[in-house]
């Protein structure tokens, strides 16, 4: 899946002053392989029921279980699944290691599922830092500093990781359809 000795041996040190000085990074070699299916069948089950469903720009708040979560989904929607590190406990064990490489800790994992064009969550701000991995697609996401000004844009494409510092503001446009993974760290 992904061979974060190797990530950290190589990355890690860039990644450590991101995180010290609060500033953005991107890197691009991890690859991860997400089953879909198995995710819709989590939902489905019961088994991840932390989730959120937004169209451009606005929650919906209609879908009361996972399985209107996922047709939402699969009609375009954006679907975000939290603690998805509960299906796939491979996810604790890396962000378990990068928390502790990094000095920080882990908290969970979700996966965001983007649908072509249609943006999902509008402009906000998280209360914790995210290192994102694209696992697959290309998706832009609009950036502010932490005096709300606007920075360039950046385009994350499959393999491609990045650190986005608590507090920024952020929104992301799927330039494809993608799914990415949230690390979150406290």
């Amino acid at each position: 899946m992904i061979d974060i000795e190797a990530f950290i041996s190589e990355h890690g040190e860039l990644l450590k002053m991101s995180w010290a000085k609060n500033f953005w990074y991107r890197s691009s070699i991890m690859k991860m392989v997400l089953d879909k299916e198995e995710l819709y069948r989590a939902l489905k089950d019961g088994i991840l029921t932390n989730w959120a469903v937004a169209h451009n720009g606005k929650r919906l708040f209609k879908c009361s279980n996972g399985e209107e979560a996922i047709k939402a989904n699969q009609a375009g929607s954006t679907l975000l699944v939290r603690e998805t590190n509960l299906l796939w406990p491979t996810l604790t064990d890396i962000g378990t290691q990068l928390g502790k490489y990094l000095g920080v800790p882990y908290s969970d994992t979700s996966i965001v599922l983007s649908s072509k064009e249609v943006s999902g969550f509008s402009l906000h701000m998280d209360p914790y830092d995210l290192l994102i991995v694209q696992i697959s697609g290309d998706k832009e996401w609009e950036l502010y500093d932490l005096e709300y000004a606007r920075v360039d844009p950046v385009i994350l494409r499959a393999g491609d990781v990045f650190h986005l510092p608590r507090h920024h503001r952020h929104a992301a446009v799927p330039l494809t359809d993608c799914c990415h993974l949230a690390f979150k760290f406290k």
